[in-house]
């Protein structure tokens, strides 16, 4: 569920900057920032997804971590690569309402994402598993 939240926050930050003509500065950096803090959570949830399925196959650690890796670099590669060519045909807040499909997409992820609760979770567990003796 947390991808869903991560998503509808970047979603809202860059509805918010896309419909406002003259948002005030302070603002506009509180939406970048809560962009971007989306895209980062959201990037931590994946990696926990690949290091838990790392646990259960790892013969395959290094493939899926280095698929994680090629898989943002081209998109970001792409991403800049139309960026410019974007501003200039949509104009910055055509952009903005563009940047609200991958938030969407985050949330669709979030929801069809299995996450099963764990009740009475004992952190000792943890605490036990990572500290060194």
């Amino acid at each position: 569920m947390l991808p869903a939240r991560t998503g509808l926050l970047g979603a809202i930050a860059m509805l918010l900057l896309s419909f406002h003509e003259n948002l005030h500065l302070v603002l506009a950096l509180l939406a970048l920032t809560a962009g971007s803090a989306g895209v980062a959570i959201a990037d931590v949830t994946i990696d926990a997804c690949v290091a838990q399925n790392s646990i259960s196959h790892p013969s395959l650690a290094a493939d899926m971590q280095s698929l994680c890796a090629f898989s943002s670099s081209v998109g970001a590669l792409l991403g800049f690569s139309v960026s410019g060519i974007f501003v200039h045909l949509i104009g910055p807040m055509g952009v903005f309402r563009l940047l609200t499909i991958p938030a969407g997409l985050v949330i669709l992820v979030g929801f069809l994402l299995d996450e099963p609760r764990i009740e009475n979770f004992s952190y000792r567990q943890l605490i036990s598993i990572s500290s060194p003796r």
